[in-house]
C-alpha cells in the first residue's frame, strides 16, 4: 500500500526508496550488528544528501515533491533498525554498554523478515510524512 502510495505521489521516483530499503535489508543480512550499525546509516544519509543535491542543481526552489521528502523518513527508520539490531546482540552477549541498556526495551534480537521488513518501511501510515518510530512499536501494534 505505501509503494503505492509513493507511486502515486513520487512518480517514477519512487524506485529509490526501493534501492535504499533493498541496500540496507542486504547489509543487515551480510554485515555483522557492530558494523551495520555504521554502514547503514552512512549509506542512508550519503543517499539522502546526494539527492538533496541533485535537487538543488536541476529544481532550485522548485515547488515539487521530490523523493527526497519522503526518503527523510525511511533514513529514521533505517538509521533506528540498525541501532535496535545491535542493541539487541550487545545485550544477548552480555556486552551491553550504557545506551544499549537504556534502549533495552526496543532492541531486536534477529533481523526481521523481508516481508516484514518491507512492511515497515513502506508502512502507508507513516510513508509521506512520519513520524517514523522504532519497528518493534510497529511490530507490537
Amino acid at each position: 500500500m505505501g509503494a503505492a502510495l509513493l507511486q502515486f505521489s513520487l512518480k517514477k521516483q519512487w524506485i529509490h526508496h526501493m534501492i535504499t530499503v533493498l541496500v540496507s535489508y542486504l547489509i543487515l543480512l551480510v554485515a555483522p550488528a557492530k558494523r551495520s550499525k555504521v554502514i547503514i546509516p552512512v549509506f542512508v544519509m550519503t543517499y539522502l544528501t546526494l539527492g538533496h543535491m541533485h535537487r538543488q542543481f536541476v529544481n532550485y526552489l522548485g515547488w515539487d515533491l521530490g523523493f527526497h521528502t519522503t526518503h527523510m523518513i525511511l533514513t529514521i527508520k533505517l538509521y533506528s533498525l540498525s541501532y535496535n539490531l545491535y542493541d539487541g546482540e550487545m545485550l544477548a552477549k552480555g556486552k551491553a554498554d550504557r545506551a544499549s541498556q537504556k534502549c533495552s526495551n526496543l532492541s531486536l534480537n534477529e533481523i526481521p523478515s523481508f516481508i516484514e521488513f518491507l512492511g515497515y518501511t513502506f508502512n502507508f501510515s507513516t510513508i509521506l510524512a512520519g513520524p517514523a518510530f522504532e519497528y518493534k512499536i510497529y511490530k507490537t501494534a
